[in-house]
């Protein structure tokens, strides 16, 4: 056997799949919210936001209902994408996990527009942040009807398969907040466009 050969038997066997890791999945819980400044005295938060209230509640608004939770998993460089509403799309990015175990993130809300005839997409926002296990990550911003869009994001990441987990296709999943994630990871400032 040439030298050829023998590089070729070695490299077959270091990608053998018996002897890969498994793949890092990435789950990335996001919850979309409606919040607006209605002149209340106490914050209202609609119950079906109970699972991300506390994530809420430092929030300079008076009033959070509810636009879409969802959850997805995915892997390292690979794109999630969550439709938020006919006008909002958010691509979530794991990038990396840090030293402190913290997954840094890439997160967009891209904006779809129709004038006349002629769609037109742009970032509304678009952000790069690290997010502590069992924490979150406030997105604010964009406008949304008579209020501004929230996006709260939680990421874990576990030992998994090479493919990523489908999302699930029930209605409950589309529904339902995701479990209370601690507070203070941060918050991303609201975007400047309007």
């Amino acid at each position: 056997m040439n030298v050829t050969g023998i590089a070729i038997v070695f490299a077959t066997m270091l990608a053998a799949p018996g002897d890969t890791a498994p793949a890092k999945t990435i789950d990335i819980a996001m919850v979309a919210v409606q919040a607006t400044h209605e002149g209340r005295r106490t914050k209202l938060i609609d119950a079906k936001l109970d699972g991300v209230r506390a994530a809420l509640a430092s929030l300079n608004y008076d009033t959070f209902r509810p636009v879409r939770a969802q959850r997805m998993s995915t892997q390292y460089n690979r794109d999630c994408r969550f439709a938020i509403s006919d006008r909002y799309t958010l691509f979530v990015t794991p990038l990396s996990k840090d030293s402190k175990g913290g997954i840094r993130v890439r997160a967009r809300i891209q904006e779809r527009r129709v004038a006349g005839k002629k769609v037109m997409t742009r970032n509304a926002l678009n952000v790069t942040s690290t997010v502590a296990e069992g924490t979150h990550l406030n997105l604010c911003g964009p406008k949304l009807e008579s209020g501004d869009l929230v996006i709260v994001l939680s990421v874990s990441e576990k030992e998994g398969s090479s493919s990523p987990e489908p999302p699930s296709s029930s209605g409950e999943e589309q529904r339902q907040a995701p479990a209370v994630p601690r507070q203070n990871s941060g918050t991303i400032p609201r975007s400047t466009f309007r």
